[in-house]
Formats: structure tokens, sequence, C-alpha cells
């Protein structure tokens, strides 16, 4: 974890030489929150973690307002604490989670959508982002998987049948390869059916995964597949 210290009064615009190594993007991206958020009764410390990985976080310490936050009833008092961390997509360069809290702690638990940002939770986003770009051009939603690990109800849909799917079981299984890499898994699992005779035939089940490996950081994703033909791809792709 890198610091730096920016000195913020008022109005002012946070300004600090970035380190050796820090994206520029990311630290001016920093000190623009930091000046936004500031009330400028204290210095504000802002830390970097991980600010080469695909999804960077800045700590900003200080006493901070958010007068752009959602805050409940009008006249509400805008939300405060003393510590904000924001989840950057190192890609976009957008802010992709954001959370101000009294402490490092609240705001590490509760960062991502699923709680804390974790290294996994890490792992899963940069996977899914590579499997939505994947499966792009896919008409309807080829996507049926959860973004949490486990085995859910899903629903798979045909590309060439408008609200067509058929009902399946997906799972998301992550295992992290030692400090470099992770490997995610996505099965599919159905059971077809025609209709044949004046009545519905239930066809052999059918199954299809797509294996995706990670490199830590998160910039680098390969995707392979096996297995039956997956239900929402068109004839043909190997996808």
């Amino acid at each position: 974890m890198i610091c730096l210290l920016a000195l913020l009064a008022g109005s002012s615009t946070a300004s600090a030489a970035a380190p050796a190594g820090l994206p520029s993007w990311l630290v001016q991206a920093a000190g623009r929150s930091a000046a936004a958020l500031s009330d400028g009764s204290m210095p504000t410390t802002i830390a970097y973690v991980a600010p080469l990985s695909r999804f960077p976080r800045v700590i900003l310490t200080g006493s901070f307002t958010c007068g752009a936050c959602s805050h409940g009833p009008s006249g509400a008092a805008a939300p405060t604490g003393t510590v904000a961390e924001i989840r950057f997509d190192g890609k976009t360069h957008l802010s992709r989670d954001f959370a101000l809290c009294k402490s490092r702690g609240q705001c590490d638990a509760s960062l991502c959508s699923f709680g804390a940002c974790t290294r996994a939770q890490d792992i899963l986003d940069a996977a899914f982002e590579a499997f939505d770009v994947h499966l792009r051009g896919i008409p309807g939603d080829p996507d049926p998987f959860t973004r949490r690990p486990g085995t859910f109800s899903c629903h798979i849909h045909y590309p060439t049948r408008e609200m067509r799917y058929i009902p399946g079981a997906c799972t998301t299984a992550l295992r992290l390869l030692g400090a470099h890499a992770a490997e995610l898994n996505l099965s599919e699992r159905w059971q077809p059916r025609e209709f044949e005779h004046g009545r519905w035939v239930l066809l052999p089940i059918g199954t299809h995964s797509w294996r995706l490996l990670v490199t830590d950081d998160g910039w680098r994703v390969a995707i392979s597949s096996s297995g039956d033909p997956a239900p929402q791809l068109p004839e043909g792709s190997r996808r």
C-alpha cells in the first residue's frame, strides 16, 4: 500500500507528486475525489491499494461530507465520515464502488456488492467482464451465471427464439491457483425436451462449461469451453 498526504483547505484542489509506479490517472482521480469530499477541517491522507491491478483502490482518511450521495428524505443531512474508499476500473478509469465510513474496517467490509473487495471478488469481476466480451453479439441474454460462487437455478435463453428459455442449473466455481492466478469454471446443466406424437419427450441431459484462467492482477483472461452445444449459442458457434 502506497500513501500520500494531500493538504486540503476549503475548496482547494489536492495536489501531490505521484510516487514512481503509480498511474497518473489514478493519482488525479484520487486527488479529485479527496477535494470533492473533504470539508477542509484537516489534512487528507491518500493511500493506494494494488494500484497497477485491474481494480485498484484508493483509501482517503480525513474529514468528509458527501453532498452528492443519496441521503434519504429531503432535508436530511448529507453523509459524513472519516474514511472514504473508492474502487476503480483500471480499463475505463471510472469509479466502480464507493463507501464512506467511520473506520477503514467498515469500508473494507462493505465496499463491493457482496461485501468485502477481496482478491476473489477482483478475480470474479475481471473474469465476468471478459466473459461478457466473449459472448458479445449473441442475441438475448447469453450469460445465465450468478456473480457469486455456488449452484443456482437459471434460465438459459435461446438466441433465435425471443422470450424462450430452458430451465437449468448453473454453477460458478472459483479456484485460486497459488499467488498469481485463478481458475473460474462456469458450468450449465439442462434437460431439453421435444413435443412428439402429442406429448413432451425428455431428451438426454446436456452440460456445457467455460474455463477462465485469470492472472492475479486481473488484466489477462484466457477462455476455453467444452461439452454439449450450449443452448444460448448460435448453431455451430464454438465460443
